[in-house]
């Protein structure tokens, strides 16, 4: 009897690559006790709070007709509410198309600084880095007050050891007329790639996963992998199941797997160790006084402790008891160098009695820290090389690693679908479309 396919993750790409594998079969595995990865949602004391913020935005129309009919229409649509806390002041988000709002002499550095950047582009190699892409798309001003202080904090690395190479969609890159509009008060509308969202009614954004998985049969919760033998197809897993497989689809962080392949070449687990992230400590605040108006703020600046703060309950009003708010304050590291949570709590929350969102800590009345060991992928000088040659190796060995961490990329919700839907697609060839 051939083995069946194998998924190791229970996160969106998972739940989505066994929904489309349908009949064929195949056993899906997640080491935690319910499925969702971090698209998940955890209860306390009346309060929802999601592993930080997590929004439904679609480029097909299809996928997005997929959601609402696992979701059963139970969908928010939302226009963005976003700013930038810069100089005192809040700009509405994109920064680089709303300078208006800041003091006079920021603005007309910003205004001049794209202006000379935008004449200056041609007859120019591609740029070495992302501090150097950023000077060039935006300039010296919108540089130096936003894109890069912010980055710095996002990232926490030097931003010259980084490419550019995850920017395309995800980076907003307003036209000349746009900067200038914003410069003078014209507001952009629609800029970016979130503009307008989708978040559930009810149960956070993990009524999503939870729906998906009432559709792809068993689960196979708490089941850790701990070794694969490639030779042989084999799983290990933590409670010292062996499972074989026909092929075997990884949606675990490609660090990880690479690293309990047991017989992995020399120079594949030298590339695998040569991948970095970072890391977020999402700590997700209840608090007893309604917070209306806007869905999140950056802060680019050094002084404030996170480098957002979101407000879930004006996502949706179920998410916390009436008269209250939820909200989540995110702030990264990495993984060698931990913050101390107490120090950012405390930090966190003088920052938000400095903003006029709390009065005092009396008005916390749940506290929930989530972390998320491996949050953002960092696109370094080896990431392209690095990613390629091994992700090239395990497919041919018949392991396919997908997904934002699978395949070690910046990502959204609706590439998880999808990417669950292609690399089914590629074991078994015709799969159901979204549509069916």
């Amino acid at each position: 009897m051939d083995e069946p396919i194998v998924i190791l993750g229970a996160g969106l790409t998972g739940l989505s690559c066994a929904y489309f594998l349908d009949q064929r079969e195949h056993r899906i595995f997640e080491k935690e006790t319910e499925p969702g990865g971090i698209c998940r949602t955890v209860r306390q004391d009346g309060f929802h709070f999601d592993y930080t913020g997590h929004l439904l935005h679609f480029r097909h129309p299809e996928v997005r007709d997929f959601v609402r009919r696992l979701l059963r229409d139970q969908l928010r649509r939302i226009r963005r509410r976003a700013f930038v806390r810069s100089h005192g002041v809040l700009a509405p988000y994109p920064f680089q198309a709303n300078t208006h709002r800041l003091p006079p002499e920021v603005n007309r550095e910003c205004l001049l600084g794209f202006v000379r950047a935008y004449f200056d582009r041609s007859e120019r190699p591609p740029p070495a880095d992302f501090e150097e892409w950023t000077l060039r798309h935006f300039g010296a001003g919108i540089s130096k007050h936003f894109m890069l202080p912010y980055n710095r904090k996002l990232w926490g690395v030097d931003l010259k050891q980084l490419t550019a190479d995850w920017t395309s969609r995800f980076v907003p890159q307003p036209k000349l007329e746009d900067v200038i509009n914003g410069a003078l008060g014209i507001e952009a509308q629609g800029l970016g790639y979130n503009p307008n969202f989708l978040y559930p009614k009810r149960g956070g954004i993990m009524a999503l996963p939870r729906a998906l998985a009432a559709r792809v049969g068993p689960i196979e919760l708490g089941a850790e992998a701990i070794a694969i033998d490639l030779a042989k197809r084999i799983v290990t897993f933590s409670d010292r199941r062996r499972v074989g497989y026909s092929r075997l689809v990884s949606t675990m962080p490609l660090k990880r797997l690479a690293a309990i392949c047991r017989d992995l070449p020399a120079e594949l687990r030298a590339a695998a160790r040569r991948l970095r992230h970072n890391s977020v400590l999402n700590l997700n605040l209840g608090v007893r006084r309604r917070l209306g108006g806007k869905h999140w703020i950056y802060f680019p600046e050094p002084r404030w402790p996170f480098y957002r703060l979101g407000f879930l309950s004006n996502f949706s009003r179920w998410v916390c008891p009436p008269g209250c708010a939820a909200l989540y304050l995110e702030t990264s590291y990495l993984p060698q160098r931990p913050p101390d949570p107490r120090t950012v709590y405390r930090r966190s929350l003088a920052a938000l009695k400095e903003l006029g969102l709390i009065r005092s800590a009396r008005d916390v009345v749940v506290k929930k820290l989530l972390r998320i060991e491996c949050a953002y992928v960092l696109f370094d000088h080896h990431h392209a090389r690095s990613v390629g040659a091994l992700r090239a190796y395990l497919e041919h060995r018949g392991v396919h690693s997908v997904g934002r961490y699978g395949e070690w990329k910046y990502s959204s919700i609706e590439d998880a679908l999808v990417d669950g839907r292609a690399v089914a697609t590629q074991l078994c060839g015709d799969v159901r479309p979204f549509t069916s």
